[in-house]
């Protein structure tokens, strides 16, 4: 009987490896290794801040202005945002013509105003306050 079991099993091991169902072997796969490398944008932005600012909101519209006459943008920047800078030096400066006007008080950000006495233009300067003193925030010229 051990004989037949034995002569059995060879047998059944020789069928199923013709028929390609003995020993199998795992599948293989094709592996093609690829190394991506993480695409990261990085935009940077600077940002001008004002470099000097003042005690009061009137000292520094007083700087802006004063700045604007003389044509120098990098004074005015020291005291003003780049939109406000961008905003007052677009307009042309009305020499012998500008008054100033005052600024409010108790506000942040405070309005200071000052007048173009020879077309009744007014410019807004808003100045805000900030942790090391007052900047100008914007300018919005009424011509």
């Amino acid at each position: 009987m051990r004989w037949v079991l034995a002569a059995s099993f060879v047998a059944l091991t020789a069928i199923g490896c013709s028929t390609g169902q003995g020993n199998r072997s795992a599948p293989t796969t094709d592996t093609t290794e690829s190394t991506v490398a993480p695409t990261t944008s990085t935009t940077s932005t600077t940002l001008r801040t004002p470099t000097s600012p003042q005690p009061t909101p009137d000292a520094a519209a007083s700087r802006l202005v004063s700045a604007w006459a003389s044509g120098n943008r990098d004074a005015a920047a020291a005291v003003a945002s780049p939109q406000a800078v961008d905003a007052l030096f677009a307009q042309t400066y009305p020499a012998g013509y500008l008054q100033a006007r005052g600024c409010t008080t108790g506000a942040n950000p405070a309005t200071c105003t000052y007048r173009n006495t020879k077309t009744d233009g007014i410019y807004e300067i808003a100045v805000t306050s900030g942790p090391s003193g007052w900047y100008v925030s914007s300018v919005t010229p009424e011509t």
